[in-house]
């Protein structure tokens, strides 16, 4: 349902065929009031137990940032 809703991105970690993580930036869902008007939020971060440590966490936690920062999120 959330792949089509504009209030989320997703990022896919792919290991060929296999998808082996992702990550969801969504608009905050916290209660109003605990965020700021430009925040973003990173709902999930998954990846598969075969590519941890790996640096394949770090690379979807850096989309993550680079893309809330790129729009707009402070």
């Amino acid at each position: 349902r959330h792949l089509s809703e504009p209030d989320h991105q997703f990022r896919l970690a792919c290991d060929g065929a296999l998808i082996v993580g992702y990550a969801k930036l969504s608009k905050p869902w916290l209660p109003e009031g605990t965020f700021g008007a430009k925040a973003r939020q990173l709902s999930q971060l998954y990846t598969v137990q075969q590519v941890r440590g790996s640096g394949v966490a770090r690379a979807l936690m850096d989309w993550t940032i680079d893309t809330a920062r790129a729009g707009g999120a402070d």
